[in-house]
């Protein structure tokens, strides 16, 4: 697995012809969700001359309803106990020791939530080469899938952004449509998914990316 790790999009950006690429790479922020030519980031079965595109995750702001429940479970113990503090809650009385375990085991699940949840956004990504199109899905730490298919394999290619947040913020859906019977490909709720297209649109048509 490579280190995943938003700078704004390059313009020195060309193909001259498959597999020859001409980019300009720039060093990529750990928790970036878009970046053009991402330098020093590789995959396994990488082609000697394939060149890395575009990598791709969620867009950030869509981790914000589980990062305020984290925020809103982390600090529920402690407004419990001031409520109780105030005598508008009357809890139980606990022997410390037990209360200690209790709460352990309840930021334990905190925990796990957050970890599972960052995991889930941080290492699911997309890859776009100068050669095929690369969906990278984690489920935990053991088990991972990867699905590509070549650019000359893509038939067709569309985004859908629906509703205010997703205008406002940039992100939808892009949509690849692949030849005969392979599998379609649908990176969901993703940067600027008309830069996206533009940049699978003219690697299909050979047209130079910019």
């Amino acid at each position: 697995m490579p280190d995943l790790y938003v700078a704004q999009p390059d313009k020195d950006l060309s193909i001259p012809q498959p597999g020859k690429v001409v980019i300009k790479k720039r060093e990529m922020h750990p928790f970036a969700s878009f970046h053009i030519a991402p330098e020093g980031i590789t995959f396994e079965n990488q082609e000697k001359d394939e060149e890395i595109l575009l990598f791709l995750r969620r867009h950030f702001i869509t981790n914000i309803n589980w990062i305020a429940g984290t925020i809103a479970f982390t600090l529920l113990p402690i407004v419990v106990f001031l409520f109780h503090t105030l005598q508008l809650v009357i809890l139980p009385e606990l022997p410390p020791q037990f209360l200690l375990v209790i709460l352990l085991f309840y930021y334990l699940i905190v925990f796990g939530y957050f970890y599972m949840n960052f995991l889930s956004w941080f290492y699911n990504i997309a890859l776009i080469t100068t050669l095929r199109v690369v969906d990278i899905d984690v489920e935990n730490l053991q088990s991972k899938n990867v699905a590509a298919t070549d650019i000359e394999g893509i038939v067709d290619v569309e985004y859908m952004q629906r509703g205010f947040f997703q205008n406002f913020f940039d992100y939808g859906n892009v949509l690849i449509q692949t030849e005969g019977i392979k599998s379609n490909f649908e990176f969901l709720r993703i940067p600027h998914p008309a830069k996206v297209t533009d940049v699978i649109s003219d690697l299909i048509s050979g047209r130079e990316i910019g």
